[in-house]
């Protein structure tokens, strides 16, 4: 299939995955003989359940990956876990070829994997459809070096003439440092433009910031406790970033017009100083606690306590980062001071029954692995909104999990038990 470069960023690869009908059949067979024999066993003879897969599935939006294991599921009852699905290959002749195409018909690239292409070829062809786009007098929206909205109406998509074709392209806001740039981009899910819509408040909002840069308090405190974790600046400009990110809810709201930005802005920028005191008054608790475990954990150590320790250490590090603030809601960082205690209790009973501290983590462990494998794959999956909510959720249960066993004292949010967790992976393997 040949592809020009301006319409690269349109396509699915779903698309091409059914092939042919005459092919369908022997692909089905070959997913199923690459399958690990534990699961492959339950689906023999191959043949015959790729025969009654075929005539059950059609092409559609969906994976060819995941349609045939969610057919062999209704078939079975057999699920196969996600990241079986993503080791699964096929032989190069059960693979559409793509060769992408400059405007000269010259092929730049070539290869069977289409998502991979695109990533190669992504600033090429983002550079493309802004070049077309600056050609022509009324599409000519790319802007750079803007500090506030003086730019009217902001379209989510232009039309743009391209090697002979109509090309959609999709605007966003970048953020550029100091400034903000109006950028295309070949795919609604490159232009993302939380980060710009998120500066540009920053910018219209400069009185506010620049009282806060002046006023934030307890930052010496704050930084003293950071300091193993990262950078005094680094911690403050976070605080400023997170301010603006929860009070204008950047990561959900999305504005294309001048008008409704300008009255967003007035009604939600008196929030922002109270907004800086709350974080900082959650940072008041959070940091001394994470200094309080880290410092537990060094000294003189018994070696028993060693698996303990690193696993100890592994949590810490999945909570305190740089750069820790800014995927965390306000109500899941209230969470942070008793997630910490309950590390911080860990360590004290560790001292006093290390055998009993095992005996609990072997009760996560097996959950916690699921999550990791599945958030290290998740860049190769699509997930849907709903599949990245459900995935969210799943990790502060099992936060709440670890303070139900290590510290149970302290209480959790809600009900949580090892098997609320399995319901929960379940509902998340079932949207895969």
């Amino acid at each position: 299939v040949r592809i020009p470069l301006a319409a690269l960023g349109q396509l699915k690869s779903a698309s091409f995955e059914y092939l042919v009908p005459g092919m369908i059949e022997e692909k089905i067979v070959q997913f199923i003989r690459n399958l690990p024999k534990s699961v492959r066993k339950q689906f023999v003879p191959a043949p015959h359940y790729a025969k009654a897969c075929h005539e059950a599935i059609q092409p559609n939006d969906a994976s060819f990956i995941s349609t045939v294991a969610h057919q062999l599921h209704r078939m079975t009852g057999n699920q196969i876990a996600p990241h079986i699905l993503q080791q699964i290959q096929f032989e190069d002749h059960l693979l559409m070829r793509f060769e992408v195409v400059d405007e000269s018909g010259n092929i730049i690239k070539a290869g069977r994997d289409l998502e991979q292409l695109k990533g190669i070829a992504s600033a090429k062809t983002s550079a493309h459809i802004a070049q077309q786009a600056a050609k022509q007098e009324k599409n000519s929206i790319e802007r750079s070096n803007i500090t506030h909205w003086d730019f009217g109406e902001l379209p989510e998509t232009v039309i743009i003439d391209s090697m002979g074709m109509k090309i959609k392209a999709w605007t966003a806001l970048v953020d550029e440092g100091k400034s903000v740039s109006i950028k295309l981009f070949d795919s609604a899910e490159k232009a993302q433009q939380q980060q710009g819509l998120l500066k540009l408040f920053m910018l219209s909002a400069s009185k506010e910031i620049n009282y806060l840069k002046r006023n934030l308090p307890n930052t010496r405190q704050h930084c003293l406790h950071y300091a193993a974790t990262g950078r005094c600046d680094e911690l403050k400009q976070s605080i400023l970033k997170n301010t603006v990110r929860l009070v204008f809810d950047t990561d959900h709201y999305q504005c294309y017009q001048q008008q409704d930005f300008i009255a967003y802005l007035e009604t939600h920028r008196s929030k922002l100083i109270e907004q800086a005191s709350e974080l900082c008054h959650q940072l008041d608790t959070i940091l001394p606690y994470h200094h309080q475990v880290k410092k537990a954990l060094k000294g003189s150590i018994n070696p028993a306590w060693l698996e303990a320790l690193a696993d100890i250490t592994e949590h810490l590090q999945t909570l305190i980062f740089v750069g820790f603030l800014d995927t965390l809601s306000l109500h899941e960082l209230r969470q942070y001071p008793r997630y910490l205690k309950g590390l911080q209790r860990r360590v004290e009973k560790l001292m006093d029954n290390s055998h009993k501290d095992r005996g609990l983590r072997l009760q996560i462990q097996p959950h916690w692995q699921n999550y990791q494998k599945f958030i290290t794959q998740e860049k190769n999956i699509s997930l849907s909104v709903t599949q990245k909510t459900a995935l969210q959720e799943y990790r502060w249960m099992l936060e709440e999990f670890r303070v139900s066993l290590f510290a149970q004292e302290l209480g959790t949010a809600f009900p949580i038990s090892e098997k609320r967790l399995k319901r929960k992976w379940r509902e998340i393997l079932d949207m895969s």
